[in-house]
């Protein structure tokens, strides 16, 4: 076969490849289309950020003294100021901020087409590695079309860059270098690429971007300075400080042990760009490669950031975007350069051909690894039931509630908002040193929860972990709703929350209510139905679970009868039980209540459950009721009273 035969068969392979990146493409339209209008989070944290672009509507700042009703997210406020305003014409909800994310991400892959198109002035190399970056929707934690940061922050990257490509103007510079200000207040990762790419462009092109890169920091300084001055300083520590504390959650290899089963092809394909590059600036040392080396800066630079916030805890799938942006103009410009490779004489070679049908059947292989079913995306029946459900009992439930890890429910409820777990979770983790400003700040944040638990604040709690409590001041009562099953789409984790949690009334003492249905699950095993004036338990023996503040010593109150037949008790004792250690017992001669009272000791009690257990002894040869058949489920003792009085 002959070079043009050759290059007649990789040019058709091209346009195959360009027709699947055009695939990819407008399955990502159409899918982001799709869920652009489902009322409801696709993913848990996004309902904390409508709760904070709710709070600029309000006209409040997002950045200042912690409370209890909000913290913000560790995140610099670009996407949600601007989210907010396309809220005012589109209305609150989940609609305006992924509709930002949506445009954010076509307008990325029209400048990942534009940056190749300009470096090779080809469309289909563009195409291509427009068409890999939408590839990567899946792959990345569908985050492309979610209310997150990380599509905007994108595009003001790429724009940025673009923008501050050759040829040179003053003006351009000073756009290019707002814009990539802009990024960093948007998503904070613009920082570790502004420190590997601003060097790399200052050298490669003998200092000619320096009006870049000094419009980015003068304009970052000065408006990270008048957020600061004007939050008392919790700016930076929410969106710096906090953040530099989180320990690493990863190793440094386990970014790319993630990444290469995924993107080896595109990988391969870097590589073979950079060598080339390398190789023929070696050789011919022309000038023309000084863009090209601009490229595999901001790629290198994005790659870098990418890998570094990895590292950090709780990184998710959408750490993988950056990198894979770079791979799109890396595969581009790749495809492009390795048909245009010369040697000393100008003649092409045709090993070279060779070359450039490898890097194609690697982009075929790429795209295959990419590949996912839609349909698994896109909300169903089922996921619309389980939030409409949610909300519904949330409206239904008295009082405040506390939904901890899911935001702007309580909205859609028609509740107060209350702060959302993954905003306290960052502010949590790490350790500042003690006595220091950043110590203080936590302490601050950190013990509005716990005061507020303490305090018995809300009537409710909602939270993801089945049947838990949060001893002493509340119990787990039932699930928040029957779990059907409904998961995020393209997730595994259940969207539904597992535990509805109730205040503790006895958590520091008091009077246990024990015609109650809400408190069914305090009661283990041995008892009946709630009466008006109580509970009858059932059987030889009764267990109750109570959890009591830890420290103080108790005074048990017990008003209990025995069950009778013709006037005549059918038990003649009880004995009284904690955590297996007797406290006494009460005896029954008449059919009347008996009151009596128990010492518990402080050391007796158990800092999360403890077990009440009463059992019962029966009167030998009284009279007993037909219609008692079995003694398991028969009435045994009538209690209208368990009082816990603190010493």
């Amino acid at each position: 076969m002959n070079n043009r035969a050759g290059e007649g068969i990789t040019r058709y392979l091209e346009i195959a490849l360009a027709i699947l990146s055009l695939g990819y493409i407008l399955e990502f339209i159409v899918l982001g289309l799709v869920r652009l209008t489902y009322p409801y989070e696709l993913e848990w944290i996004e309902g904390a950020k409508i709760d904070e672009m709710l709070r600029i509507l309000e006209g409040l700042p997002i950045y200042g003294l912690p409370t209890i009703h909000f913290i913000p997210l560790s995140y610099t406020p670009l996407f949600f100021y601007l989210s907010a305003s396309f809220m005012r014409i589109f209305g609150v909800g989940f609609f305006a901020p992924r509709l930002i994310s949506i445009l954010s991400t076509v307008g990325s892959i029209l400048l990942i087409y534009a940056i190749i198109r300009k470096g090779t002035r080809q469309h289909l190399p563009g195409i291509i590695g427009a068409g890999l970056f939408a590839g990567c929707y899946q792959f990345t934690g569908t985050w492309m079309d979610l209310v997150k940061v990380d599509s905007l922050f994108l595009f003001l990257v790429l724009a940025s860059v673009f923008i501050g490509l050759e040829p040179y103007h003053r003006w351009k510079f000073v756009v290019s270098g707002i814009l990539f200000a802009a990024a960093f207040f948007t998503k904070q990762v613009a920082f570790p690429i502004f420190l590997v790419f601003a060097p790399i462009s200052l050298i490669v092109t003998k200092g000619k971007t320096w009006l870049q890169w000094l419009t980015a920091c003068v304009s970052g300084i000065v408006v990270f300075g008048i957020l600061e001055k004007t939050s008392g300083g919790w700016f930076s520590y929410y969106t710096i400080q906090s953040i530099l504390l989180h320990p690493l959650g990863s190793a440094w290899w386990d970014f790319w042990k993630s990444i290469f089963p995924k993107m080896w092809p595109s990988l391969i394909i870097a590589l073979i760009y950079l060598s080339i590059i390398l190789a023929n600036t070696l050789i011919h040392r022309k000038q023309d490669y000084i863009t090209s080396w601009q490229y595999l800066g901001f790629t290198a630079a994005l790659i870098a950031g990418s890998w570094a916030n990895s590292l950090k805890i709780w990184s998710y799938k959408n750490t993988f975007l950056p990198a894979c942006l770079s791979l799109a103009i890396l595969i581009g410009l790749g495809l492009q350069i390795s048909g245009n490779i010369q040697n000393l004489d100008g003649r092409k070679l045709s090993p070279y051909l060779f070359l450039r049908t490898g890097i194609i059947i690697l982009l075929f292989i790429q795209f295959f690894l990419l590949f996912y079913d839609p349909f698994k995306l896109i909300p169903t029946q089922r996921e619309r039931q389980a939030a409409q459900e949610i909300i519904t009992r949330l409206r239904n439930l008295p009082g405040e509630v506390l939904v901890y890890n899911h935001g702007f429910v309580n909205y859609l409820a028609g509740k107060t908002t209350y702060m959302h777990s993954s905003t306290l979770g960052d502010i949590m983790v790490g350790n500042p040193a003690p006595e220091s400003e950043t110590y203080y700040r936590r302490e601050m944040a950190s013990g509005l929860l716990q005061q507020a638990l303490s305090e018995q604040r809300f009537d409710w709690l909602v939270i993801d972990t089945p049947d838990a409590s949060w001893p002493p001041y509340y119990i787990h009562t039932s699930e928040l709703i029957e779990d059907n099953g409904a998961k995020y789409p393209g997730r595994e984790d259940s969207m539904v929350p597992k535990s509805l949690l109730v205040r503790n009334p006895i958590s520091r003492g008091g009077s246990l209510p024990l015609n109650d249905s809400i408190l069914n699950a305090l009661f283990l095993e041995g008892w009946g139905n709630v009466e008006v004036w109580g509970r009858w338990a059932i059987g030889d023996s009764s267990t109750l679970k109570v959890v009591l503040e830890k420290g103080p010593s108790y005074t048990i109150t017990i008003v209990a009868r025995s069950f009778c037949v013709q006037n005549s008790p059918s038990f003649q004792s009880m004995q009284v039980l904690w955590n297996g250690n007797s406290l006494g017992s009460i005896l029954f001669e008449t059919c009347e209540d008996q009151s009596s009272d128990f010492f518990l000791r402080g050391e007796m009690v158990n800092k999360e459950t403890n077990k009440l257990h009463f059992a019962y002894e029966r009167n030998i040869g009284k009279p007993s009721s037909d219609s008692v058949v079995d003694d398991s489920n028969s009435p045994s003792i009538a209690f209208s009273l368990i009082e816990f009085s603190r010493k």
